[in-house]
């Protein structure tokens, strides 16, 4: 029985280079492999992988494979691995919903129209659910409008307090029906609202509480 000949690496020929193995190497370090094995131009791009143990900022694939032998002027693709989560559907639910859902998924939410304050419910998301999208771009959602409309009966739009002097927004919540919550006690007194535990232009029931952050003097 014949042995099975030995597989013999190609040679490049005039002009041709062989490609080098640049998978799991940052995309900083490719440029001098590259230039060694005598190719000149690459271009890197973003590359989703969801669930797999991905090393992120590392080259992941790459075009054409390595020890393939190829022109020396073609132009070698490198995808490098980012952090992507697939988008939620939020069609449908409330702004602070919607918030908490693409939170929970690690995605931002550009929410429009911008000058709304009261907002209703989600009516489109730009991003279909289900796609698989990269965590550090943001995804536009349309949601209703509801200023100029009637707040229903029982519930009481969330004032805007950030930057006010806790006494000045505490006054402006007490007048709203709303029971301000400080979250931090303070031994000289209270300084300047910083978060607020419902964003202003909310909708909630009546004698509902509003957690504060703030600053101590």
């Amino acid at each position: 029985m014949e042995s099975p000949s030995p597989t013999v690496a190609p040679s490049p020929g005039p002009g041709e280079a062989v490609v080098p193995n640049l998978l799991g190497r940052r995309p900083y370090e490719t440029a001098s492999v590259l230039t060694a094995a005598g190719f000149a131009n690459s271009m890197s791009q973003e590359t989703c992988r969801p669930n797999e143990d991905l090393t992120l900022g590392t080259i992941i694939t790459q075009s054409p494979v390595a020890g393939s032998v190829v022109d020396a002027d073609t132009q070698i693709m490198l995808g490098v691995a980012i952090a992507c989560s697939e988008v939620p559907n939020i069609v449908g639910m409330s702004k602070d919903d919607a918030i908490q859902s693409f939170a929970a998924a690690s995605l931002t939410m550009w929410l429009r129209p911008e000058d709304c304050l009261r907002y209703g419910k989600v009516i489109e998301q730009q991003v279909a659910p289900g796609t698989v999208y990269p965590q550090v771009q943001g995804v536009i959602v349309t949601a209703e409008c509801l200023d100029g409309q009637p707040v229903p009966p029982g519930m009481v739009v969330v004032p805007d307090v950030l930057g006010m002097p806790v006494d000045e927004a505490r006054s402006t919540l007490d007048e709203a029906g709303i029971v301000a919550v400080m979250l931090t006690e303070c031994a000289n007194g209270y300084g300047y609202v910083m978060t607020q535990s419902q964003a202003g232009g909310s909708v909630v029931p009546i004698g509902s509480s509003l957690e504060l952050t703030h600053t101590c003097l």
